[in-house]
């Protein structure tokens, strides 16, 4: 029974992306993918670096209310950010 519990609470954390896109206007949306525990949340923006980065922040954010109302603790060591930027992009 506890596996099925499992992936019904894991899918939850879809329904907060979900809201958190619902909840911004300007930016472009997140993207979510998960496998069992592991999950994975991106963006992309055209111009403007720092509008991507406040927007993941945001989402991370929201991941880790979610995860504290259901008892996930978030490891920092397995957690990564990377950034692809093209030459022309701005940061502001």
């Amino acid at each position: 029974m506890s596996p099925i519990i499992f992936s019904l609470v894991m899918n939850t954390l879809k329904h907060a992306k979900d809201d958190h896109n619902d909840s911004i206007h300007n930016l472009h949306k997140i993207n979510l993918s998960q496998f069992v525990d592991d999950s994975a949340i991106w963006t992309t923006t055209k111009k403007y670096l720092n509008k991507g980065i406040l927007n993941i922040q945001s989402a991370l954010r929201t991941i880790e209310q979610w995860s504290e109302e259901f008892g996930f603790k978030i490891n920092p060591t397995k957690t990564q950010v990377m950034i692809f930027r093209d030459k022309n992009s701005k940061l502001d």
